[in-house]
């Protein structure tokens, strides 16, 4: 019999979010709206978030949520207010989060819920105050839940209606992570330094709570960060401190450290001063890459055991997104840098393709890691907002403006199911024809029409170059030298 035909995959689709409403956006030319989402024409959506799987969908329009999956609706929920929310790793809940507010007649009100994604039923509330470290951290297979207390790690089973099972107790807490991953599980928690103590992170294997398993303390931070790899082995923990002592940076000092659930931990070693600007792990685990230093940055690949395997160079980056198959990554130089984004091959390590997205101020890559999507949102900027597809070889393929937009990203995909493909060959010619022209850089008149005294990369020589004044006066002191020594002029520089 003849083999069955292979099922044709799925079109990626990115939703875009902005002052009239939400809108489903097929990532294929023409860029029609998608069939499988309906458009979303309230204004106000406040917020919006999508399940890992890109199953189920959940927006807040200023008067209710609305949870729909495969674009049919599934639930309402009651909640004006909310300005973030996210689901469960099975899509089992929803949990919200509000602003923090007190008054006089009620006291302080529980901001943080969490609903029961089927029925729209409330599940439990408590009070986070802070929007950092609020969300609830279940394990993959919803078995517990863990969030932040005061000074304990309060662990609950999958359903949050049921009492706390265990605790972590610690002299404080800042925030909690539960590891992705089977069971046994694993929590990190960050201790916050008082009294001239250290912070600090620990990391228990449940249903051991008493002694943790690897930790790290640190003099260095104000606030902290934790970010596991995928398969919930190892945590890359960024510190930050509000003052440079050492006055070299305006924004604080930032450092990165590794720990691993064998109990191994240490110093990501950045041999290149300034701040660490972005991070990120590989989707195998087995690597990470880091962007830091001062301007231009230097981007550097790490193994498990924080030794740096390959160097990237430097350049004007200051973030870093591995696509979804890990066989690509982009160093991006958004905010106050010119949008540039190189595509790299990670088997070769080589540069495949360099694009500009200037005034860009996100990036997402398609789940079948062939397309990036960058927009201008607002409030970063007020003018000029609107969003740009862009393949990763071919350039740009799609742009539209919009006349307010405060997001846009692609629906997440099932993991596995786009293969990893070969790079595509490079074009004979854009598919839009040529980018468009890039403004030059403001230069005084003085310096106009010379080369530029400074480098872009630190292994770049900068020109030696004299301005016109400059010149004329070493000419005259080359004269005067001569007439004292009685020897002929030496040659005058040329005036650049």
């Amino acid at each position: 019999a003849a083999a069955a035909a292979p099922a044709e995959l799925p079109i990626p689709v990115f939703a875009v979010r902005g002052a009239e409403g939400i809108q489903f956006i097929n990532n294929v030319a023409p860029f029609g709206l998608s069939d499988k989402f309906p458009k979303i024409d309230a204004a106000g959506c406040k917020s919006m978030t999508m399940s890992t799987d890109g199953s189920f969908f959940a927006y807040c329009d200023s008067t209710k949520i609305t949870v729909l999956r495969n674009g049919a609706p599934v639930s309402t929920i009651p909640r004006a207010r909310t300005a973030d929310m996210f689901f469960s790793p099975l899509n089992t809940y929803l949990a919200t989060w509000e602003n923090y507010t007190t008054r006089k007649d009620e006291g302080s009100a529980e901001n943080a819920h969490v609903w029961r994604v089927a029925t729209g039923e409330l599940v439990n509330s408590f009070v986070a105050k802070r929007f950092e470290g609020w969300r609830p951290q279940w394990s993959d297979e919803e078995a517990i839940c863990a969030r932040t207390g005061a000074t304990e790690v309060l662990i609950h089973g999958g359903d949050l209606s049921t009492p706390v099972a265990s605790r972590i107790k610690l002299p404080a807490l800042d925030s909690c992570s539960v590891a992705p991953g089977a069971a046994p599980h694993t929590v990190a928690a960050a201790v916050p330094g008082k009294k001239g103590a250290p912070s600090s992170v620990v990391l228990f294997v449940l249903p051991r709570t008493e002694h943790p398993v690897c930790s790290k303390s640190f003099y260095k931070a104000d606030s902290i960060g934790m970010t596991w790899n995928k398969q919930g082995s190892a945590v890359l923990v960024k510190t930050h401190t509000d003052v440079d002592r050492t006055g070299q940076s305006y924004y604080g000092e930032t450092f990165l450290y590794y720990l691993a659930t064998d109990g191994s931990s240490s110093g990501v070693g950045l041999d290149k001063p300034g701040p660490v600007h972005d991070f990120a792990w590989a989707p195998s685990g087995a690597e990470f890459i880091v962007v830091f230093g001062f301007m231009p940055a230097k981007a550097v690949i790490f193994n498990k055991r924080c030794e740096a395997i390959h160097d990237l160079g430097t350049g004007p980056h200051s973030s870093v997104r591995y696509s979804p198959s890990g066989s690509l990554l982009c160093l991006a130089g958004f905010g106050s840098l010119n949008g540039q984004m190189q595509v790299w091959d990670r088997r070769t390590v080589k540069v495949v393709t360099t694009l500009n997205a200037r005034d860009s101020s996100s990036l997402s890559w398609s789940p079948d890691s062939r397309h990036i999507l960058t927009a201008t949102c607002s409030p970063r900027l007020k003018v000029d907002n609107g969003f740009k597809v862009w393949h990763y070889m071919a350039g740009l393929v799609h742009e539209r403006p919009v006349g307010e937009l405060w997001e846009a990203v692609f629906v997440p995909a099932p993991d596995g199911l786009y293969p990893t493909r070969p790079l595509s060959p490079k074009p004979a010619r854009p598919v839009l024809g040529a980018e468009p022209a890039v403004k030059a850089v403001y230069r005084p008149p003085g310096a106009r029409g010379a080369p530029a005294s400074f480098s872009l990369h630190d292994d770049e020589p900068a020109a030696a170059t004299l301005s016109k004044a400059a010149a004329k006066n070493m000419k005259r002191a080359a004269a005067r030298k001569a007439g004292e020594d009685g020897a002929a002029p030496a040659p005058a520089a040329a005036a650049a």
